[in-house]
């Protein structure tokens, strides 16, 4: 009787050895949970200001150049900036890349800029652009403002519009108040913009073919001569 369950508890001893055996030590398994990707936050913009009518920067030996530092707050998630600035008068970018929130660059004095800054992480794919802003590069001795680029309202950017009768709209401001006239310009490619019309009122109509992108831009033109130019915007016919 003794010999039975002496073998019992033998019997029983190596069935949980077996298991424990079988089971493994769960705290060697590799860590299979994904690394969490966490998308760069877009920056925020400080200066040049928005529609900063005179910003000159450090005037360089060819005097139609100047250095302009551009500055922006630090963004999240983010390990280096793309900082990326376009001529309004001849469409020409220039681009800066930079780790820490501020770069330069030498641009031409007397033209309209715009810039914006792109946030890169090396954890993601993902890139996060912030605000565009505007900015007047002041030439020596000007005597008269260059109007602010104007701001296009309707059709917003990329939208479909509810007819193919389309009615334009844009704001616009000079410092000398003295704007003249808006020359307006589409067209279905992006890189040939046609002047439609000349108006002095910020708003004008056009009927336009149906199920058509359009790509609008308008010039401003004050009583001295200066001319600014605006984003390119486009909408959808339905």
């Amino acid at each position: 009787m003794k010999t039975k369950i002496i073998y019992k508890l033998a019997l029983i001893l190596g069935i949980c050895m077996l298991t424990i055996s079988c089971g493994g030590d769960k705290s060697d398994e590799p860590d299979t949970k994904p690394e969490e990707q966490l998308f760069p936050v877009a920056a925020v913009l400080i200066s040049p200001e928005k529609n900063e009518p005179c910003n000159q920067g450090n005037v360089l030996e060819d005097t139609t150049l100047s250095n302009v530092t551009f500055d922006w707050n630090i963004s999240a998630n983010t390990d280096s900036y793309i900082l990326v600035v376009k001529n309004l008068e001849d469409g020409t970018l220039k681009q800066a890349t930079a780790t820490p929130t501020t770069a330069s660059l030498n641009l031409k004095r007397g033209v309209s800029y715009e810039w914006f800054v792109t946030s890169k992480s090396t954890n993601s794919l993902e890139t996060t652009n912030s605000q565009t802003w505007e900015f007047y590069n002041a030439a020596e001795g000007i005597q008269t403002h260059v109007p602010y680029p104007a701001s296009l309202i309707a059709p917003a950017n990329e939208v479909t519009t509810s007819s193919t009768t389309v009615l334009l709209e844009w704001n616009a401001s000079d410092i000398d108040n003295d704007i003249e006239m808006y020359e307006v310009y589409i067209g279905t490619s992006k890189n040939q913009l046609e002047k439609q019309t000349t108006v002095q009122t910020s708003e004008m109509t056009m009927n336009l073919q149906a199920s058509t992108i359009y790509y609008w831009k308008v010039y401003t033109k004050d009583a001295t001569g200066n001319v600014s130019i605006s984003s390119v915007f486009e909408f959808t016919t339905p």
